[in-house]
């Protein structure tokens, strides 16, 4: 044998020698060490960002924009209902002089939330967290106006159209209003956000319905109102405090 034989023969010796040292430690090593994986190998899904509710709740630079509070925050509700159905069906434009039909709903709620102690409020009107005006419709109107139209658009979601599905079953549909909660001038909807108006002994009550949680504004009067209430169509007002 040559000399440049025996130099080849003498490589492959220790290229097989190599691979019987290199199987023979693998097959002593855990199998979690001694596995390689595959080029191709798919990669493990990275963790899942952490679900965050839809409605989550900081205080607002001003208070008619933003959803409700959790309710368990609440201190303080002023409610007002308004009734705008005994005024003529028409009126004259302030601008133009022109006459005009009335339009839109009759009814409205109003609610003022308030989170600090009772005993810190100072004034009626300040320091309010939470303030809007909602507009409210009977079941059968509610549900071609509302609901129906803003599913098809996309602007509630089918969660949010059964959950309210599921009190109009229960309305009475002549007497019972039913509004959303939605930001000031806008129609930016705040989802499982809503208010059913019922009657108890010809009073409103209110069942105010936040991410799944219910309120029942239940002090309405109207033995004090003023007569500057009564001219603005104020039919029942109430002041809240809600249980602890």
């Amino acid at each position: 044998m040559t000399s440049i034989q025996q130099t080849t023969a003498d490589r492959i010796r220790e290229r097989i020698a190599a691979r019987i040292a290199q199987n023979q430690i693998r097959s002593i090593l855990p199998a979690a060490l001694s596995t390689v994986p595959a080029a191709n190998a798919p990669v493990p899904a990275a963790p899942l960002a952490p679900i965050i509710a839809a409605n989550v709740w900081a205080p607002s630079l001003t208070p008619e924009l933003g959803p409700v509070m959790p309710l368990t925050m609440v201190t303080y509700v002023q409610a007002t209902f308004w009734d705008n159905s005994e005024k003529p069906q028409t009126y004259r434009c302030e601008n133009t002089g022109k006459i005009r039909k009335r339009k839109g709903p009759y009814h409205k709620l109003s609610l003022d939330f308030w989170t600090v102690p009772p005993d810190r409020i100072v004034k009626a009107y300040s320091g309010k967290a939470f303030t809007r005006n909602i507009q409210l419709r009977h079941p059968a109107q509610f549900e071609v106006a509302v609901l129906d139209k803003n599913l098809k658009s996309g602007k509630i979601t089918d969660e949010y159209y059964r959950e309210i599905r599921s009190i109009l079953m229960t309305c009475d549909l002549n007497n019972d209003f039913i509004g959303v909660i939605i930001d000031r001038d806008t129609w930016s909807y705040h989802p499982h956000q809503f208010v059913h108006v019922r009657w108890s002994d010809d009073r409103p009550m209110v069942d105010l319905y936040v991410n799944g949680d219910r309120m029942t504004i239940d002090t309405f009067h109207n033995d004090d109102l003023s007569e500057s209430q009564q001219e603005k169509c104020v039919r029942f007002v109430a002041q809240f405090y809600p249980k602890v």
